[in-house]
């Protein structure tokens, strides 16, 4: 037999030709039974962050609606109550005359609350989200997206809450200037002047606390003279409150009350 003659084998195919996988129908089910497990197990996966994001955002929105509540409701704060780093050193202490006449520092006790409210709530916010962010690593950009509207939400509340503490400060410091100045016996005009220099009162306000410091300065010179027992000043002011010219401010029953206390004086 001559070589080349023998044909009892089947052609061998090429590599190229070679079917090692599916039919065609099987391997496209395969692919997209796959696809389908794969974009399932990232959905649970998403749904799984955002549940952890938002475990977390719930409890920081708590701290966040706690500081709000409580830098709101505060006046005033005393030294200790102040962290390190919201005031400068020197904004802590305050001179004090002791009974030998020297000078020491002490603590204030009373530092208003909007020197201090703004510097205490970013040190808060500070400290919530670096908490969050050790608790959710790489899922911390979520919760900052989300935090971020309360956090401004918040944060618009305590500085306009801070803002109408600083207003009633200087209003009640105002006054109390003005009727401590009445009180130590000196004009009217000069504790209009605190009102005046505060910057936060209108005409109108500053002409009506006028007219009863100028009833309350009536008042302080009646009773000085039945704390003091001169009964000859007594009769004498008795004289002028009771007539019928008099023309001081005192009016109805501030007048018939300041007759009673000169009549029992005397």
């Amino acid at each position: 037999m001559k070589i080349g003659t023998i044909n009892n084998r089947a052609p061998v195919q090429s590599l190229g030709r070679y079917n090692i996988g599916l039919p065609a129908a099987d391997a496209r089910a395969t692919a997209a039974i796959i696809g389908t497990t794969l974009s399932a197990a990232g959905r649970v996966a998403e749904v799984y962050a955002n549940s952890q994001v938002n475990d977390v955002l719930y409890g920081k929105l708590n701290e966040l609606q706690q500081n709000s509540i409580e830098l709101t409701s505060k006046r005033t704060y005393s030294a200790n109550e102040v962290p390190e780093g919201v005031l400068p050193e020197d904004k802590l202490y305050q001179d004090e005359v002791q009974k030998d006449g020297t000078i020491v520092s002490v603590p204030r006790q009373n530092i208003p609350a909007f020197e201090v409210n703004e510097g205490l709530y970013n040190k808060r916010v500070e400290a919530i989200k670096e908490s969050a962010r050790k608790e959710l690593g790489g899922l911390y950009g979520k919760f900052e997206e989300r935090f971020m509207p309360y956090e401004m939400s918040s944060r618009t509340n305590v500085a306009s809450h801070t803002a109408k503490s600083a207003t009633n400060y200087f209003r009640e410091s105002a006054i109390q200037q003005a009727e401590g100045a009445v009180r130590s016996g000196q004009p009217v005009e000069v504790a209009l002047g605190y009102l005046e220099s505060s910057g936060v009162y209108n005409d109108l306000e500053i002409a009506e606390i006028g007219q009863k410091l100028v009833e309350q300065q009536e008042i302080n010179i009646i009773n000085d003279a039945i704390t003091e027992g001169d009964v000859d000043e007594m009769i004498a002011l008795q004289k002028v409150i009771s007539s019928e010219e008099y023309s001081g401010p005192l009016e109805g029953s501030q007048r018939l009350a300041a007759k009673r206390s000169l009549d029992r004086g005397i």
